[in-house]
């Protein structure tokens, strides 16, 4: 195995970082999207746009499921 310089070890440990970062930059916008779309279905389907609205949709649903 060869032995890294601390310069060397360093760089290797920045680049890793900026790698990581990258993919959990990535993943937040995925993460994002996937809220966009599902906000977009509910507003569309339900005319949802805020919590309180889909928080009273699924209280009522849930009524109706124990009656």
């Amino acid at each position: 195995m060869k032995r890294l310089t601390d310069e060397e070890l360093q760089e290797r440990i920045q680049k890793r970082k900026e790698e990581l970062d990258s993919l959990l930059s990535m993943e937040k916008e995925r993460i994002q999207a996937r809220r966009s779309k599902i906000g977009a279905y509910l507003e569309e389907r339900y005319g949802i746009t805020t919590i309180q609205e889909l928080e009273s949709l699924l209280y009522e649903t849930m009524k109706r499921w124990e009656e």
